[in-house]
């Protein structure tokens, strides 16, 4: 697999958060080395009046010879809790592929 795809929207770039999402994009390509190719946005909500940023995350993993696994997690308060829901959710969807 290449370098994950990352789109950051309504935030700042975040070293943190990029380099957590290529480490958590690595662990799933030695899970399954059929992946082939990840994207991932990660979208704060700032429409939302008087709280905190709540996180969008859409995790969308292409995998040879099976249909892209796709996921989208929310979080009201931490993106890295949202991120690793996202992959967490993502790994359960490729347990079966890789058996």
């Amino acid at each position: 697999m290449r370098t994950p795809q990352i789109q950051l929207r309504h935030m700042a770039h975040s070293p943190a958060l990029t380099e957590r999402i290529e480490e958590l994009a690595r662990k799933l390509e030695d899970r399954n080395p059929r992946i082939t190719g990840c994207r991932i946005a990660v979208e704060a909500d700032t429409h939302r009046a008087g709280t905190r940023h709540s996180f969008e995350v859409r995790l969308d993993v292409a995998v040879a010879g099976a249909p892209d696994c796709v996921v989208n997690r929310h979080h009201d308060k931490d993106v890295f809790v949202a991120v690793r829901d996202a992959f967490s959710a993502v790994e359960r969807q490729l347990d079966p592929l890789h058996n």
